[in-house]
């Protein structure tokens, strides 16, 4: 119960009995109801449940003591950010997630997380990776009118495009298309010992991508093969043959790959499957074989067999690989848009 009665809509008197303090894990049902009410006052088709979010709280990239605020009235909390730092490439980078309950929107909440973030992402930097460049960036679907005010008054530019793309799965959707599989390679499900294999032909497969750095083990294990998100029965691996010089040099016999993911609270709250293609990648030695439309076709077969009635993913506008093409060819068609916003720490 709060200890203090909140106003349908805030306003500025309402601020001086704010208080904050880092958040903990104890908050995360609370942070799962806040953006609840952030999805509904500003649908961008995402959903989350209480389960996802503790799991971002306890991640290895987080630390909610020295990287989180939570801003509450009482007992409620109104106003949250939090940063996760990754350390593991050229640069040490930042990443912002948060929100504002809407009946406290436009007094500049917003504006005091964002400036209290960069100040601890800053520190955190400093005790980590003082002689590395630092970068700080936060998200917005192009629907998130405030999330992108917010980003730009704050001195966030934009750095990248990206788009949500979806193929229908359903009994009326375009059939599905497989090709063949080149020659010198071999598809197959995903097994549980393909986790550590996959994780480095991944490492090998974005090496070349905007603002990727390596995956280390402890994050590929919370945030992929470990999560209960993944479903490995509709993930598929193609291994180069045995004797390939590639092997030696990667250290893996996958060559490409394609990882599945499923979000119950978005079944939930739509009321059908979506298939989520959390990884599509492709090692360089395998690189325009046709490995990533040979393995798609294989795995949206393989959901729409499940029940599934729509398979989603998200790409770079500029990627280097041409993955919007291969997508298209699939049968994708572009749903939604996002920019990744940036700034130098």
């Amino acid at each position: 119960m709060d200890s203090v009665s909140t106003p349908a809509t805030a306003t500025a008197a309402d601020l001086d009995r704010l208080t904050e303090r880092p958040l903990t894990v104890d908050d995360a049902a609370q942070i799962t109801e806040l953006l609840s009410e952030v999805e509904a006052a500003e649908p961008v088709e995402e959903h989350i449940d209480e389960g996802q979010v503790r799991r971002e709280l306890t991640g290895p990239a987080a630390d909610l003591e020295r990287g989180s605020v939570g801003l509450f009235d009482g007992d409620r909390l109104v106003g949250f950010i939090a940063v996760t730092g990754i350390g593991d490439g050229e640069k040490w980078k930042a990443y912002l997630h948060g929100g504002v309950r809407p009946g406290w929107t436009r007094l500049g909440l917003g504006t005091r997380l964002v400036n209290t973030a960069r100040e601890l992402a800053a520190a955190w930097k400093e005790r980590d990776a003082p002689d590395r460049e630092g970068e700080l960036q936060m998200w917005a679907d192009t629907k998130q009118t405030g999330a992108i005010a917010l980003a730009e008054s704050t001195g966030f530019d934009v750095w990248r495009h990206f788009y949500t793309m979806r193929r229908d799965l359903t009994e009326n959707a375009a059939p599905i298309e497989t090709t063949d599989v080149a020659s010198g390679f071999t598809v197959r499900p995903y097994a549980e010992a393909d986790g550590e294999p996959v994780r480095l032909a991944r490492n090998n497969s974005f090496a070349d991508h905007w603002g990727s750095v390596p995956t280390p083990p402890e994050r590929w294990e919370a945030f992929m093969v470990g999560s209960p998100d993944f479903r490995p029965q509709h993930s598929l691996v193609a291994e180069f043959d045995q004797g390939d010089p590639a092997v030696a040099e990667l250290g893996t016999r996958i060559a490409a790959f394609v990882m599945a993911e499923e979000f119950d609270a978005q079944t939930k709250a739509e009321g059908f499957r979506t298939g989520y293609i959390a990884l599509v990648g492709t090692t360089r030695p395998a690189r325009g074989k046709g490995l990533a439309s040979a393995l798609l076709g294989r795995q949206l077969l393989s959901m729409q067999r499940d029940g599934y009635a729509r398979a989603e993913l998200g790409v770079d506008s500029d990627s280097p690989t041409g993955a919007g093409r291969i997508y298209q060819r699939a049968g994708f068609i572009e749903a939604r848009a996002s920019r990744s916003y940036g700034q130098a720490l």
